[in-house]
């Protein structure tokens, strides 16, 4: 397997926050092919990776943005960490999918969990 050319995180917390490190470390990924994007300003919480060259965005993912930002971020072969909340599992695999990008997620989220809060079921 090759190396991805570029390398895209989604969310800023903690997983992020220990994980880039490692990947420019251990893993020897060049920081200036990596981006973080989350819709807070957390950049704070990884300057040191952002001074060796990561890139760090603010902005939040949508369902009427999510394919213009990703494709402007990633293509085939490269690699999208996603480790954000409230984008759906389901619609960003499939784009990771037909796109040819690899992906990796720690759960899997809806696009708003919430909107039905009062009358959806605790187990649904």
């Amino acid at each position: 397997m090759t190396r991805p050319g570029r390398v895209l995180f989604l969310g800023c917390g903690s997983v992020t926050q220990a994980a880039l490190p490692l990947l420019i470390r251990d893993v020897k990924v060049d920081p200036k092919t990596i981006t973080v994007i989350d819709f807070v300003d957390n950049r704070h919480r990884v300057a040191d990776s952002i001074a060796a060259g990561v890139t760090y965005k603010t902005m939040q993912i949508t369902p009427e943005n999510m394919g213009q930002v990703l494709g402007d971020h990633v293509s085939a072969g490269d690699m999208l960490l996603d480790l954000a909340w409230n984008i759906d599992a389901p619609t960003i695999i499939g784009w990771c999918h037909d796109h040819g990008v690899r992906y990796l997620n720690t759960s899997v989220e809806l696009w708003n969990p919430y909107e039905d809060l009062a009358s959806t079921p605790p187990l649904d």
